[in-house]
């Protein structure tokens, strides 16, 4: 990844947008900025809205029925319009109680599935969420503990260093001593792409 992505994503997760100051991110914050940028919620919220509307469909009378009939179109010439018949009915529609209500219970049923997935899906994203921040904690303590190494391997290279000048050393315990140095810088490099990559992977939820 280049560096100056990565850097521009660690400042959208440390850095509020109403502040100029940098801020660490907390758990609570990360799950919480997770739910909200979850797409799934917008179409959680608006099947509700539907199953909503259609509860109220539901607990509704059925329409009337309107039917007109027209006959008796025989013969041609201006005494047609005399025989013709036209006939209009009008039928309510009258239904026991029990279809209604079983028609919304069938409603608020769809309801509740609707709700107990809505909430298992924002579980898995505070899951992901609280996943993606231990790997983040995780990836900058070993940073941490990478660069510690690197002092500590540098500060042994150059006591050794000085013995191997003052003849108090073989020339071996030098060049095992920079091969130390070496490897915790390309530790450090390694434990930085770690975390970079965890980075990513919470600014992405």
């Amino acid at each position: 990844m280049p560096r100056s992505l990565a850097a521009a994503l660690l400042a959208a997760v440390l850095i509020p947008l109403s502040s100029a100051q940098a801020e660490p991110l907390s758990l609570e914050s990360a799950i919480q900025r997770t739910l909200a940028a979850a797409p799934e919620n917008a179409v959680a919220q608006a099947q509700k809205e539907a199953l909503r509307a259609a509860r109220g469909l539901a607990g509704t009378r059925p329409p009337p029925s309107v039917e007109f009939f027209a006959e008796n179109f025989a013969g041609t010439g201006p005494y047609m319009l005399d025989r013709s018949e036209v006939t209009a009915s009008y039928a309510p529609v009258i239904e026991r109680g029990s279809k209604r209500q079983a028609r919304v219970a069938l409603v608020d049923r769809d309801l509740e599935v609707a709700d107990a997935e809505a909430l298992a899906r924002r579980l898995d994203a505070t899951a992901l969420a609280h996943r993606g921040y231990v790997e983040v904690q995780a990836a900058e303590a070993a940073l941490a503990l990478a660069r510690q190494r690197l002092v500590i391997a540098r500060n042994l290279a150059r006591e050794v260093g000085r013995r191997v000048a003052a003849a108090r050393d073989p020339l071996f315990a030098g060049t095992r001593a920079n091969t130390l140095v070496a490897e915790a810088l390309v530790d450090i490099e390694v434990a930085e792409h770690a975390r970079d990559a965890a980075l990513v992977r919470l600014v992405a939820l």
